[in-house]
């Protein structure tokens, strides 16, 4: 048959048409189908436990829908620690386990912990898991740790950490020592039933090179089942010999071609009169002179030059005394300062 060059270009558009309907029509189905996490149990109580101590429980689920089910996350409040099961994808049908470890505390009490789940379940998008355990303990103590903090190098010191046994009668508390010289460590009963452990710095005993801070530990030995062995850690960080006030300096809104100044405290925490030997810039716009000097607490004048360009002005000042030296570091904001336009009269004015 002839087709006549007139009417071929929609005849083949016609074609095309109603081979791409057929082409729909023949196409398979959509897959269909909604994933769904069902947990064997949503809680489980590990029942009275001592303290510091670590269980794990596997918390079991399946796939009750009829498409894959994907575990998208996993995570958990503190004091546990959560393993993913291996295969994120389960088919319909299909089963596996979250492990759970938890990390008891050392606080006497019930103690109660969620474990989020987040899947690809339209209907329950995040399941969250429970854990609960009862910390049972025969002795408390607090704080879990000592620190001494800013003191100075040369200056006793001390703290105190306070235990309450469940039998105060029978609590023994044996073997007490501190790993380190600087620090002694004595123990007494108080007229309220408590026992205090008292930790004194030494400082005539500080032999090594702290550079700002040392730490130790205090040991003892107890008859206590729930902490045979108490370890107690000692944080201990020094006053510095100078100081800077404001340690940091800010200045904003100022203005472009204005020169700008502020004044820092350079003292010493002594109460010692000593002397700024030196004071210099990293930014040549910003100079730093010495307008107080040979006292406990001197004068450093910090200026922004007029002539800085507008936007960030940031510089770090050193001031030396001597073989000594502190930095501060300089902040500054200029603004473009832009002339306005004279107003002008209506048309026709004068």
């Amino acid at each position: 048959m002839n087709v006549p060059r007139a009417i071929m270009p929609g005849l083949l558009v016609w074609l095309a048409l109603g081979f791409g309907a057929l082409g729909q029509d023949a196409a398979p189905a959509a897959a269909k189908g909604t994933p769904k996490i069902v947990f064997a149990q949503l809680i489980h109580n590990f029942g009275e436990l001592k303290p510091n101590a670590e269980v794990t429980h596997e918390f079991a689920f399946t796939n009750a829908g009829d498409a894959a089910l994907e575990i998208i996350n996993v995570r958990s409040t503190c004091g546990c620690t959560v393993v993913a099961p291996n295969k994120k994808l389960l088919a319909p049908g299909e089963s596996s386990v979250i492990k759970i470890t938890y990390h008891a505390g050392r606080t006497a009490g019930m103690s109660e912990k969620k474990i989020m789940v987040y899947s690809n379940d339209p209907e329950q998008p995040e399941s969250v898991l429970t854990i609960r355990a009862a910390i049972k303990t025969d002795l408390e103590f607090n704080p879990s740790y000592v620190r001494f903090d800013n003191i100075p190098i040369d200056q006793a010191a001390e703290a105190s950490v306070f235990f309450m046994a469940k039998d105060p009668d029978a609590f023994k508390l044996t073997d007490l020592k501190a790993d380190d010289p600087f620090l002694h460590c004595d123990w007494r009963q108080t007229d309220d039933g408590r026992f205090e452990l008292r930790v004194v710095f030494v400082p005539e005993q500080v032999k090594v090179d702290h550079r700002g801070y040392l730490n130790s530990t205090v040991r003892a030995k107890t008859n206590s089942e729930s902490f045979p062995v108490i370890q107690l850690p000692v944080y201990i960080k020094f006053q510095e010999e100078f100081a800077v006030v404001p340690a940091r300096l800010m200045m904003y809104g100022l203005k472009a071609g204005d020169e700008a100044t502020r004044d820092v405290i350079v003292k010493n925490n002594k109460g010692v009169a000593f002397q700024i030997t030196a004071v210099e810039s990293s930014n040549p716009f910003v100079r730093a002179e010495v307008v107080r000097n040979g006292e406990a607490a001197n004068v450093v004048k910090i200026v922004i030059d007029a002539k800085a360009p507008a936007g960030l002005c940031n510089a770090s000042i050193t001031v030396r005394m001597g073989a000594r030296k502190l930095a501060v570091p300089v902040r500054a904001r200029i603004g473009d300062v832009t002339a306005a336009p004279a107003p002008t009269g209506p048309a026709g004015g004068r």
